[in-house]
């Protein structure tokens, strides 16, 4: 067990979280991608509808960002996780988006810089969830697997009551290209100050076949399109909001504020009891809270569902240490496992919204405004989430059989 170092030991009350001195600053890393990820990539799908109108091509950034563009990339990324480290999977995930966010500011909008976008946010994305999940699942200690976890989020909740409606103000007042501008600017710097920072790197030792045939494909898989139709929620929110960035920004802080005050707590509840069945609450969450979001389409009901799901995704910590008991005891290469199988489940899902939005606007085959678009996809979660909820009860017995 490598000695410990408490990365929070300055603030009073937090030294909940111990770390292993050479990955502390994987943890800034993970951070600054939060940045990214709560500021560009939370925003990017609205600019490209506000820019074009299209939901056509907000699903073909989604399909390619989220699915098509990770899947041939998982051989690549495990040489470099084997060669080079979780580290610098990690720091090229951050200058790969920091690109992506650059070239808004040059290119704008049309099929071109959308299939662009797309393809590096693909890039950057499997590269950041390849190393996050390899960081904890087998580097992380067993022991307090949901509190390392929970340390990491309330980090990143933190920025998430922040950054959105932060972000918001600067659109609102600045516009899209300056805003992204901004984002690239100063997380690059960021990065580029961390990469010369690097301890001891931590590499892996399995490989892309390891991967294919890593267990339970099947629950990660409905987790990939369970969690590819929620991923429609913003658009709708923004359509509802009638484009209004500054409300949309608003409602995400509301909902990093709850995630950030019930994550900590959950996760000490999950490591002193392995609670591994909390984990359903995340699916059940999923299941009811999207069906009324699409059934009763309000900016109230929008905002109020939308904050308890928030809520019970707190609940999804218990799921990620669940799984990395069993990375931990019989298969180190689900941590990228994972990963992969939800992409190929996100592509499922964002293919049929790339298909629907393509008979409603190009082909002209249905009659559909934005709303009801968004509606009857987003309503799509349910049976999904339904099936995970089933199946997310092999791994919990299976984590739960390890003494």
């Amino acid at each position: 067990m490598h000695a410990g170092h408490h990365v929070f030991a300055h603030i009073p009350h937090i030294h909940f979280f111990k770390l292993p001195d050479e990955v502390a600053h994987f943890y800034i890393l993970a951070f600054v991608r939060t940045i990214l990820t709560v500021t560009g990539g939370l925003f990017l799908p609205l600019f490209i509808y506000k820019s074009t109108g299209s939901l056509t091509l907000v699903f073909l950034y989604m399909l390619l960002s989220q699915g098509v563009a990770k899947l041939p990339l998982r051989p690549a990324n495990l040489w470099i996780l084997r060669h080079y480290g979780v580290e610098w999977a990690m720091f090229l995930s951050i200058v790969l988006a920091g690109v992506e966010y650059s070239l808004v500011y040059f290119l704008g909008m049309g099929i071109i810089a959308v299939f662009f976008y797309g393809f590096l946010e693909g890039v950057s994305g499997s590269l950041y969830w390849d190393a996050y999940h390899t960081s904890f699942g087998v580097f992380g200690r067993e022991r307090d697997s949901a509190e390392e976890i929970a340390g990491l989020q309330v980090i990143q909740n933190i920025t998430s009551i922040l950054l959105p409606m932060f972000s918001a103000l600067i659109i609102r007042f600045l516009g899209f290209h300056t805003f992204y501008a901004l984002v690239f600017v100063s997380t690059f710097l960021a990065s580029l100050y961390l990469l010369f920072k690097f301890g001891e790197l931590h590499r892996i030792d399995f490989s892309f076949h390891d991967v294919l045939h890593a267990p339970y494909r099947d629950l990660h898989v409905s987790d990939g399109i369970q969690y590819g139709f929620t991923w429609v929620i913003p658009i709708f929110l923004y359509i509802v909001f009638s484009g209004s960035v500054v409300l949309f920004g608003a409602l995400k802080t509301l909902i990093g504020l709850a995630m950030a005050l019930f994550s900590l707590i959950i996760a000490r509840y999950f490591d002193r009891k392995r609670a591994f069945g909390l984990g359903r609450v995340t699916y059940l969450g999923n299941a009811v809270f999207p069906t009324i979001l699409s059934l009763f389409p309000s900016p109230i009901v929008a905002s109020v569902t939308e904050i308890s799901r928030g809520l019970t995704n707190t609940f999804a910590v218990a799921i990620s240490a669940t799984l990395y008991r069993v990375v931990k005891h019989r298969a180190p290469a689900l941590a990228v496992g994972r990963s992969f199988y939800v992409s190929v489940g996100k592509t499922v899902s964002f293919t049929v919204a790339l298909v629907l939005a393509y008979l409603v606007e190009c082909a002209h085959v249905l009659a559909l405004s934005p709303v009801n678009t968004t509606r009857y996809l987003i309503l799509l979660t349910m049976p999904f989430a339904l099936l995970s909820y089933y199946l997310y009860g092999k791994l919990e017995r299976e984590a739960g059989s390890y003494s």
